[in-house]
């Protein structure tokens, strides 16, 4: 009996986009950079591309979400959205921001 290859197993660039999604999804511990839901499925552009679409691939600005946050959040300022939910946590907002920091990108929020 054989295992079937599929070809786009063999495509380096959909491996290399797969790790990169995997890298996003569990950066922050693998839950949800808002909620703490585990297993996020999405991948948050913290600062809403609407509002820097130049920042749409940037690493800093991705993280892992669940749907239900990703979509309630949309093009909100992401700290004012969160800190009117009822889930909202100074601990996950503080490694946020750090991870913004060292990207250069709190700044951009203010």
């Amino acid at each position: 009996m054989y295992d079937a290859i599929h070809l786009d197993d063999l495509d380096p660039r959909r491996n290399r986009r797969q790790r990169e999604r995997n890298a996003i999804l569990t950066k922050l511990g693998g839950v949800c950079c808002f909620c703490g839901a585990e297993h996020p499925e999405t991948i948050d552009h913290i600062i809403p591309r609407s509002k820097a679409p130049h920042l749409e691939h940037y690493w800093g600005n991705l993280a892992g979400a669940c749907r239900r946050c990703n979509q309630a959040k949309a093009d909100k300022d992401v700290f004012d959205w969160w800190r009117a939910q009822s889930f909202h946590c100074q601990e996950r907002e503080a490694t946020l921001r750090a991870i913004l920091s060292e990207w250069g990108l709190l700044q951009k929020l203010l």
